[in-house]
């Protein structure tokens, strides 16, 4: 990771000194095996509810056009990041420019709000631009502007709860589109069906190794943005 990601990283860390990290631990898995997965929770006597309504989710992610961010995240570089505008449903006019920062295993997810009233899609270095200068976005995001909009990302999730503090989201229908340097005109559906993930604070780890001790389940690290760049670009 060059100086470059590192000064991003400092620089959102000390704006937010008390931000949480957390644990993300994902379970990929098919379609086949989705409904064992719900088996073997409740055997284990885990009955996750619903809590919040299901909505299908948008990302956009950026990168530099050396793809710095995926070759980060493959090499398994301890402290990365990637950065990402997302929206919900078909409320475009709404967007949040997400990094997402990993130290290690924990990660966390400075936000910042932005109102598209062009209502276009960012996927184009020239709609990204004229978005941030719409918002008056701050000097501090200048390295953000210099890149480019790499990978569309779309699918619909459930969320759940196992406990306070731990949740557990759903995935499904997921599907990439290629945008550097000619966008795609179709979205490619994901080689995985559906990912699993288990959200937690740092100080919720003993207890939810201790939930899922019986899960024959591999939980193990898997980025959507890394599957995509690896479907849509060989």
């Amino acid at each position: 990771m060059n100086n470059e990601v590192k000064d991003k990283q400092t620089r959102l860390d000390k704006t937010d000194a008390k931000r949480k990290y957390r644990f993300e631990r994902k379970v990929p898995m098919q379609i086949a095996h989705y409904s064992e997965f719900w088996h073997y929770l409740y055997q284990l006597g885990l009955f996750p509810r619903k809590s919040f309504p299901k909505r299908e989710i948008h990302s956009v992610y950026l990168d530099k056009h050396t793809f710095e961010f995926y070759l980060d995240n493959v090499a398994g570089i301890s402290q990365r990041s990637k950065t990402r505008l997302r929206w919900y449903n078909d409320t475009i006019e709404k967007l949040t420019l997400e990094e997402k920062i990993k130290h290690n295993k924990v990660s966390t997810k400075p936000t910042l709000a932005l109102v598209n009233e062009s209502r276009q899609l960012p996927t184009s270095r020239t709609m990204i631009s004229k978005l941030f200068n719409s918002n008056a976005v701050s000097a501090d995001y200048t390295m953000i502007k210099s890149l480019y909009p790499i990978l569309q990302v779309s699918y619909v999730r459930d969320y759940y709860l196992l406990d306070r503090d731990i949740r557990m989201t759903v995935d499904r229908q997921i599907k990439y589109k290629k945008l550097y340097p000619v966008a795609n005109s179709n979205f490619e559906d994901s080689v995985v069906d559906v990912v699993v993930e288990f959200k937690y604070p740092k100080e919720k780890q003993t207890i939810v190794n201790q939930l899922l001790v019986g899960l024959p389940f591999r939980l193990f690290r898997h980025s959507k943005y890394a599957i995509g760049i690896e479907m849509v670009y060989t």
